[in-house]
Formats: structure tokens, C-alpha cells, sequence
């Protein structure tokens, strides 16, 4: 199995250059053609494993979503993927199977792995095991609508203006008896339904 030792041989670089090179460092763009080209040719796999007990990083992130069967929540997964592998990132995928008997929290499950953050569609009963999360350090990142009660960030969109919108759209096209079909039962159904009665 090759090593850094082996691509030092082959590009003259020194062990510190090419150990930046590896751990998404900056080198000279000539140093890291010649780098990338020798490990190809030696088959080299960096040990990620050993580079995460260094660093005391997994470099993976907990993903926590309230099912997995929602063509919805799939495509949100298949981008994150994407952009999370493109930075050597992994993702560790947990549903919150709530009620089916679980003797270990979802989040707890998810610290007991490392992960460097979460992310998460929260739901009422992650709410808890997310706040412990944030509370000892973990970024947490919610999707389409917040954590309630959780210190973290969060990616949504502005679901009441969203309806505004739409409702208008369909105003200026000259229609008069516009219904709302859905619920309050989620944040983000309430948002949408306040949007449409602003009209």
C-alpha cells in the first residue's frame, strides 16, 4: 500500500506539503498537479481513519430526517450528498422512527457516532436530544423549518411570503374564489396558510 513517503519519492515534495495537500491545505497549484498524478499512479488512499483520530474529527454529518420514505426529504438528501462528498465529507442517515419502539434516541445515536454536526428536518420528539446536541457543541443545521428552542442555524424559506405570492398570481388572473387546502398541523403549513389570507 502506498504512502506518503512513496508520492515524497516521486515528486521531491516534502512529507509537510503533501500531508497539507491531503488534508485540504493550500500548496502550489504545480505542487498539487504533481501530487494528485503520483497518487494515481500509486494507487494511493489517503487513511482517513488515522487522519480523523489526529485530528480528533470524523469528518461525517449526522443527517436526521422524521422518515425516510418522502420523495421530499430523498431529494434534499441526494444534493447533500453531492456537495458534502465533493468536500469529503460522509453522511451518517438516521430516521426519527417515532413510536416504533426505539430504545435509543435519534440524536443520541447520532453523537454516539462523532459526527462533527447535524443536520435535520426536526421533529417535536428530536427537539430535546437537538438541544442537548447544541448545548455541548454540535452544530446544528435545520431544514425547512427551525428547531424550536435549539441554538442553530437553519435553511428555510419564507413560506408566508411564498403563498402571498401565489395567492396574487392567481388574484391578477382574475380569479375571485381561491381555497387554501391543508392544515396547521406543521410550522411550515401555518406559515403557508397566513400567506394566503394576507390577500
Amino acid at each position: 500500500m502506498a504512502t506518503y513517503h512513496d508520492i515524497r519519492r516521486e515528486t521531491g515534495l516534502s512529507l509537510a506539503t503533501i500531508s497539507k495537500y491531503f488534508n485540504g491545505g493550500n500548496v502550489l497549484d504545480a505542487n498539487a498537479r504533481a501530487i494528485a498524478d503520483a497518487a494515481k499512479r500509486l494507487d494511493f488512499q489517503p487513511n482517513n481513519f488515522a487522519r480523523n483520530l489526529r485530528s480528533r474529527r470524523t469528518r461525517s454529518v449526522g443527517v436526521l430526517l422524521p422518515n425516510l420514505s418522502s420523495d421530499f426529504y430523498l431529494s434534499i438528501l441526494a444534493g447533500m450528498e453531492r456537495r458534502l462528498r465533493a468536500r469529503g465529507v460522509t453522511m451518517l442517515i438516521c430516521a426519527d422512527h417515532a413510536g416504533e419502539g426505539e430504545t435509543e434516541d435519534a440524536v443520541d445515536f447520532l453523537r454516539g457516532r462523532m459526527v462533527d454536526g447535524i443536520i435535520t428536518i426536526p421533529s417535536t420528539r428530536a427537539l430535546p436530544g437537538l438541544r442537548r446536541a447544541a448545548d455541548r457543541g454540535i452544530p446544528v443545521v435545520a431544514i425547512d423549518w427551525p428547531a424550536q428552542g435549539v441554538v442553530s442555524d437553519a435553511v428555510i424559506i419564507d413560506n408566508e411570503e411564498a403563498a402571498a405570492l401565489a395567492v396574487q398570481r392567481l388574484v391578477d388572473r382574475g380569479h375571485r374564489r381561491i381555497a387554501f387546502i391543508g392544515n396547521s398541523s406543521t410550522w411550515t403549513l401555518r406559515a403557508r396558510e397566513r400567506g394566503a389570507g394576507r390577500q
